[in-house]
């Protein structure tokens, strides 16, 4: 027989701890449940909230990157200019929006050690004279910085093309003025203190003393012209009837009083020739790797080219304070040593024109840079070549085309220039959200090297 077996207390206790624990879990799991709930509700609003500013960072991060690439192609951007910062910006396409970069060269940064800043600079401030004007149909361009210190005026068809540079102008700008992609808009009606860009260079002549009369004469169809000084009727004796004339390597001061010099179906060549005289091309008929020519001009000398003449000068190095300048055609500015400053008709407001070419298939070429800051240069192309390798320094420039091509160039050659420093800064909707200081050395094609990021927002 069986006896019943009674219940233990421990038994009781057991079940009891079991209900217990199971309540505790089901609360703890109520509890869990509701905090991951509230976890991911607050991660999903933080997430939400930092979204955009990430999206920025990233937008910013990679818009910069590509105008660092760009800095290598385009060292220009980097020029300091003694203009107020940014020199010139860029806009890229991002994520979080349209994302601004501005380019802002620091002191000293890309500054061309043997040629002025700007590659077209017009010195002229009278509001009768502009200082840059271009007629229909032909384009002038221009590769590097221009500035003119009064109008600029593009006549119907024909247009300013600037690459790889700006363009500013202290009076009005009319017509149509063409800048590389991603380069600032003209900017007309400058008020202010003139920037660096715009300020004479002040360049000296390779003589600081007039020089002895030179010797010259003509024979089998070539003139040879020594260096030195010359009347009008000085030089006009040496060229004689011949139809080449070569200004040997050196200096040449022209004294023609109130005179000009007509050049008519000449070929001229000053410098180094590039070979026999009589049948040098044009252009190319010089040597910009020998040894140069500076055409001087004092008082109201000048010249006047016509009827298919040519002019293939190769200038002078010359040095300019610290750097050396190839100069090659220079108007004086002051008298020098008994050589007089340009003054008369050269000087006044739309005068006469230190040199004027016309006609069909006459042509200038010049190897290094014109200066003339008191005079104006009025070039009136009919399908002939027009180019100037470094830089233009007049007070006034005209030109004319008579026909649509080629157009008139300056600024051709690659300008040796110093190591380039510069900020650049990325911006959504006017907020700064990253900055970049580049280190550029000097040289072509360049790589930017990176010293400092700096988050700004």
């Amino acid at each position: 027989m069986h006896g019943l077996r009674r219940s233990s207390p421990i038994d009781g206790e057991q079940g009891s701890a079991i209900i217990i624990a199971l309540i505790v879990l089901t609360v703890i799991g109520a509890i869990t449940a509701a905090s991951l709930s509230y976890l991911q509700t607050s991660l999903a609003g933080a997430n939400r909230a930092t979204a955009p500013a990430r999206a920025a960072g990233a937008s910013s991060d990679a818009a910069l990157e590509t105008a660092i690439a760009y800095v290598k192609l385009h060292p220009e951007v980097g020029r300091a200019l003694g203009i107020t910062c940014p020199s010139s910006s860029m806009t890229f396409p991002g994520d979080a929006g349209t994302v601004a970069v501005a380019y802002c060269p620091q002191t000293g940064s890309f500054v061309p050690t043997n040629t002025p800043l700007a590659k077209l600079l017009t010195l002229g401030t009278n509001a009768a004279e502009p200082g840059i004007t271009t007629g229909a149909p032909g384009d002038l361009v221009v590769y590097g910085d221009t500035f003119s210190n009064a109008a600029i005026t593009a006549n119907g068809a024909s247009r300013l093309v600037a690459h790889q540079g700006r363009v500013w102008a202290r009076r009005a700008c009319t017509g149509t003025i063409v800048v590389d992609t991603g380069t600032l808009s003209p900017t007309c009606n400058l008020a202010g203190a003139v920037p660096t860009v715009g300020t004479d260079p002040a360049y000296a002549p390779a003589v600081t003393t007039l020089p002895a009369n030179g010797v010259g004469s003509c024979a089998a169809g070539v003139a040879t012209i020594g260096p030195g000084t010359y009347t009008l009727a000085q030089l006009q004796n040496a060229v004689g009837a011949c139809t080449t004339v070569w200004f040997k390597p050196g200096a040449f001061y022209f004294n023609f009083g109130n005179n000009v010099w007509s050049a008519v179906g000449k070929k001229i060549v000053g410098g180094t020739p590039t070979g026999s005289l009589a049948s040098v091309p044009y252009p190319g008929g010089c040597d910009g790797t020998g040894p140069g020519t500076q055409l001087i001009f004092g008082n109201a000398s000048r010249f006047a080219l016509s009827g298919g003449s040519t002019l293939d000068l190769c200038g002078l190095d010359t040095a300019e304070g610290t750097t050396t300048v190839k100069l090659a055609l220079v108007g004086l500015r002051a008298n020098t040593g008994g050589m007089q400053a340009e003054s008369g008709c050269i000087t006044t407001v739309n005068g006469c024109a230190v040199v004027q070419s016309s006609g069909n298939a006459t042509g200038i070429t010049v190897t290094g840079t014109v200066y003339a800051p008191k005079a104006r240069l009025d070039l009136q192309p009919n399908g002939g070549q027009y180019r100037v390798t470094d830089a233009v320094v007049v007070r006034a420039l005209a030109v004319s085309p008579a026909a649509a091509s080629p157009a008139v160039v300056f600024g051709t050659s690659y300008a040796p220039r110093s190591a380039g420093n510069l900020v650049l800064t990325a911006s959504i909707s006017g907020t700064n959200w990253l900055s970049a200081r580049l280190s550029v050395p000097p040289g072509a094609n360049p790589t930017p090297t990176i010293t400092d990021w700096v988050l700004m927002h």
